[in-house]
């Protein structure tokens, strides 16, 4: 059921619209346990949904504050709008979402959407870089750190220029802290996977693209992944490749 809620729209469709979505909640909440604990209006109180405790707004409510020339006056008009408070809306539901938006931030509420609770939490991924005793590039990432959705795939980029007049081999190796987070922190691809080669002078960008696992404890905010450069030039000699015949280089001077 679609239906675009606005002023223009005839007061026989809203009753009507409004007798649908009665109907359809009141079917959906047959079997819920209700607990009414009325302490703040607008708020019917409390039921157990999929095992979860829900906070249960009076739709009702909200209508008479968006559409009073619709609905006339109200014992409510009497309420003194408390400070803002931020509602988090989860629904898949397009439709419930663009009806109860405009009707709770009409009633002083500062609202987010979003589609499901993964995008509802956000996790923030910071980057370090540090290169190992003897070791003379330069590393780092393109950005210190970013936020994340659980279960999205993302990518970084880390940059690594060789500023001496040898070829060089190097090897990353990396951690992720805290590390009881590390288990949901997954690398789809990695420099560290393999030995990185560069020519004097060269400059390479190497991504990492990786998942925050839907999973993660809710408690842990913040997450870090780290790198630490090792020079293996003298275990993994590189093959030198003549400046005739090789490909341009891109200095970071």
């Amino acid at each position: 059921m679609r239906a675009e809620i606005g002023p223009d729209m005839p007061r026989a469709e809203l009753a009507d619209l409004v007798q649908k979505l009665t109907d359809q909640m009141m079917g959906a909440a047959r079997d819920l346990q209700f607990e009414l604990a009325a302490d703040r209006p607008g708020m019917m109180g409390s039921a157990i949904i999929a095992g979860k405790a829900t906070d249960l707004i009076d739709a009702g409510f909200f209508l008479t504050q968006a559409y009073k020339d619709w609905f006339g006056s109200s014992a409510r008009d009497a309420y003194e709008e408390e400070k803002a408070h931020k509602v988090l809306l989860v629904d898949d539901s397009p439709f419930f979402r663009n009806l109860l938006t405009p009707l709770l931030t009409v009633a002083g509420y500062q609202v987010t959407t979003v589609q499901s609770a993964d995008e509802a939490r956000a996790v923030r991924v910071q980057f370090l870089a540090t290169n190992a005793a003897g070791m003379q590039w330069q590393f780092g990432p393109q950005a210190d750190q970013i936020s994340v959705h659980p279960g999205a795939t993302q990518e970084i980029r880390f940059v690594a220029y060789n500023p001496t007049d040898k070829p060089m081999t190097a090897q990353a190796i990396p951690s992720v802290s805290p590390s009881r987070a590390a288990a949901y922190f997954h690398k789809t691809e990695c420099f560290c996977f393999t030995q990185q080669v560069l020519q004097p002078g060269e400059r390479i960008e190497m991504p990492v693209r990786f998942i925050v696992d839907r999973d993660l404890p809710a408690d842990v905010h913040h997450l870090t992944l780290a790198y630490t450069l090792f020079d293996i030039t003298s275990r993994q000699p590189p093959v030198a490749v003549n400046a005739a015949s090789a490909p341009a280089k891109e200095s970071l001077q």
